[in-house]
Formats: structure tokens, C-alpha cells, sequence
């Protein structure tokens, strides 16, 4: 089971399930291995992800071994810094690449994919466009999330997807 509550937390359990190191340095070092096999096609996974939660806004996505990334518009020419994005939109990034991740380490076998308010930062279009986006992608596997935010619940009915109240 792979928990996606931050980047910090994938780390230690991509090391520990992957590498059988606990140092979080050790994943960026793992990291880097995978990109030279992976690199081009993690940032393909990720900016179609990111385009499809953005409605097409952004047509290129580079991610670096820090997992850093810097992205360009659709409509301008020019890379920039995650920095310079309105906190929903950064939040929008790091959701692509976390599930991009997800996708290149269960090519294999479908993991659920557990998000935990991933959406708390998305004004109300964000979060339909998210929730739909969502309820597409679990359509090749499992994605189970949790929010104390009533209108990602109430997205996620309107679409369909099963919801259940922990009390």
C-alpha cells in the first residue's frame, strides 16, 4: 500500500519497499537511477496529469532529481519554478507527479492509492475537475480518499463514487 500524504513520506516508503534503506538521501539517490530509465516517461505521466487537472493550462512538466519541477503554459513559451504558482496549482503538480510515480512502480500490479484532503488547498473548480479526473484514473485501480471538506464529498456523490462516513 503506498500513502501519499507527502512527498516526504513516499520517500521512506519507496526506500524501505524498494531499497531496503531507511535514509531519505538514499531515495533521491534511487531516484536518480530510476529517472535515467524512467526520467522522459515520468515526465510524460506527469504533465498528462497535470494537463488534465489544469483543463490543458500546461503542456510541459520537467521533473529534476530533487523532484523539483518546473512547468510551461499552454498559451506562453518559457519553463518557471513550481514557486511561482498559486498554492492550488502547486498542489495540482505534486497530485501529478505523486500518482505519475505510482503508475511507473505498479506497472505490474495495481496498488490503491490512498490521499489523504490532497484536495484541501483547490477552490471549487479545481476540486471538480480533480474529483472527476480522480474517478477516471481509478478506473485502472483503486484510489481511496480521505477530507474533512464537505464539497469534495459532495463532488464525489455527484459523479458517482462510493463515500462513507468515518466516525
Amino acid at each position: 500500500i503506498v500513502f501519499l500524504s507527502s512527498l516526504t513520506t513516499f520517500a521512506i516508503l519507496f526506500t524501505d519497499a524498494f531499497e531496503s534503506v531507511t535514509p531519505v538521501t538514499s531515495f533521491f539517490e534511487s531516484f536518480s537511477n530510476v529517472r535515467k530509465g524512467y526520467g522522459s516517461e515520468l515526465n510524460c505521466k506527469t504533465v498528462k496529469n497535470f494537463s488534465a487537472l489544469t483543463g490543458g493550462k500546461y503542456k510541459t512538466v520537467n521533473v529534476n532529481k530533487e523532484l523539483q519541477m518546473t512547468v510551461e503554459k499552454s498559451d506562453s513559451f518559457g519553463m518557471f519554478e513550481t514557486g511561482y504558482l498559486s498554492t492550488g496549482t502547486k498542489d495540482q503538480a505534486y497530485l501529478s507527479l505523486r500518482l505519475a510515480i505510482c503508475e511507473l512502480i505498479s506497472e505490474k500490479e495495481n496498488y490503491p492509492i490512498f490521499l489523504d484532503d490532497a484536495l484541501s488547498n483547490y477552490d471549487d473548480i479545481r476540486t471538480k475537475t480533480a474529483v472527476s479526473f480522480l474517478n477516471e484514473y481509478a478506473k485502472s485501480g483503486q484510489v481511496i480518499m480521505f477530507t474533512c471538506h464537505g464539497n469534495v464529498k459532495q463532488n464525489g456523490i455527484e459523479i458517482g463514487a462510493n463515500s462513507k462516513d468515518l466516525k
